[in-house]
């Protein structure tokens, strides 16, 4: 079938680029904001379907454990003791389409750079206001540092956006290595404000599955780095840190409650789970004394997969984790600039990240950190289409370049 309309059909996939680049930019300060991108974007997939018969979406190796993922969530609605409430959260499904559309907007080597781009000066010029405000302002020592929601998200999103400035930094050259430079050094400043744990375990982690991936023997010493900047650090960051490992801290006897209880709710509750809802009334019941306190989620992304789901969501969760970390991991060969490394290696330490912090915190579950995961993992599938289209188009003319030909 022809396209019709071709101007009107390039007009529509700008405005659609546009809109999906304003997702990042919006994510860290403005719930309202990225939703209002995110529903345009949709919309205009919609109208060029309509209007030019061009369907810009395609499918991705990840689409059937989204699939899982979304069928787990709707059985554990339909048997859960309040499935009105259930079927509230089940809406959150919606945000999967952000791959799809990174997918479709980030498919010349440009466009990727610029997802990597807009992706880093969104949370890192978010990060640089939230800052400078924390910094001129009094407050006690322990306070943590937040953009508009709550400390834990913000730090998360900056736990996505550090690889990937670190790794550009570290290629670029000329104005844009100036630029990424200085945003991570805003990233990293942002980071220690936050004063949440599970970010600067989840960066660590990261930042050493990077360098890992090229360098093995050197991926101790990310580690290492970070543990000489704590020591060189205040004292209530370094107190802060070390409390990471202390069994006796009360935050940490508190998470130790929480995972106590999930696995009896669990066991009560093995197959489907109780449900999309609000866990306060279930750990209530269901906590062992009346010492620390009452939460509404478990601070681990598994445990709550299994607490709300039961096996069925569980297993669905973790093949959708496999097939995101085989999607960040495979996006393509190292390209010729530095957004195209930071797409193949920062993205990889963001998801690693990720998952670190996703077992202290129930991050999966943040709306903002679930966007911004399909975003990293949009870029992730995009680079690798780029990459794989790459060596096609740099064919010399010749024999090889001709429709047909098959190299074997």
């Amino acid at each position: 079938m022809s396209l019709r309309h071709p101007r009107l059909d390039a007009g529509l996939a700008t405005a659609f680029r546009w809109f999906v680049w304003a997702i990042p930019l919006t994510v860290a300060w403005t719930v309202a904001g990225v939703h209002i991108a995110i529903g345009a974007a949709a919309a205009l997939v919609l109208v060029r379907a309509a209007s030019t018969r061009h369907w810009a979406l395609r499918r991705t190796p990840v689409d059937s454990a989204m699939l899982a993922l979304g069928a787990a969530y709707v059985l554990s609605t339909l048997t859960s003791a309040d499935p009105v409430a259930s079927a509230y959260t089940l809406r959150k499904l919606l945000l999967f389409l952000v791959v799809h559309f990174v997918v479709a907007a980030a498919d010349q080597p440009n466009r990727l750079r610029w997802c990597v781009r807009v992706f880093v000066a969104g949370i890192a010029l978010t990060a640089l206001v939230a800052a400078s405000g924390f910094l001129v302002e009094q407050h006690l020592v322990g306070a943590r540092l937040r953009s508009t929601g709550h400390y834990m998200t913000f730090a998360g999103l900056l736990l996505f956006a550090t690889p990937l400035a670190l790794v550009a930094a570290w290629n670029a050259r000329g104005r844009w290595q100036a630029a990424y430079v200085g945003a991570s050094a805003v990233l990293i400043l942002s980071l220690a404000l936050s004063f949440t744990r599970g970010a600067w375990l989840g960066v660590t982690a990261g930042l050493a599955a990077i360098v890992a991936r090229s360098r093995p023997r050197l991926a101790l010493l990310v580690p290492l780095v970070v543990v000489l900047a704590f020591a060189a650090a205040p004292e209530a960051y370094r107190a802060r840190a070390l409390s990471s490992f202390d069994p006796h801290h009360p935050q940490n006897i508190d998470r130790l409650r929480l995972w106590r209880a999930a696995v009896d709710i669990w066991r009560d509750h093995p197959w489907t789970g109780v449900g999309l809802v609000d866990l306060k009334p279930y750990y209530v019941q269901y906590r062992h004394g009346t010492d620390g306190q009452v939460h509404g989620h478990f601070h681990n992304n598994f445990l709550q997969i299994l607490v709300i789901t039961g096996a069925v969501g569980f297993l669905a969760f973790i093949w959708l984790l496999v097939v995101f970390g085989r999607a960040c991991w495979g996006a393509g060969p190292p390209g010729p600039d530095p957004e195209s490394r930071a797409a193949r290696r920062g993205v990889w330490g963001a998801y690693c990240g990720f998952l670190v912090m996703g077992l202290f915190e129930w991050n999966f579950g943040d709306v903002e950190v679930t966007i911004t995961l399909c975003f990293l993992v949009g870029t992730a599938l995009a680079a690798a289409r780029v990459a794989l289209a790459a060596p096609a188009a740099a064919l010399p003319p010749g024999p090889a370049a001709q429709p047909g030909f098959v190299s074997r």
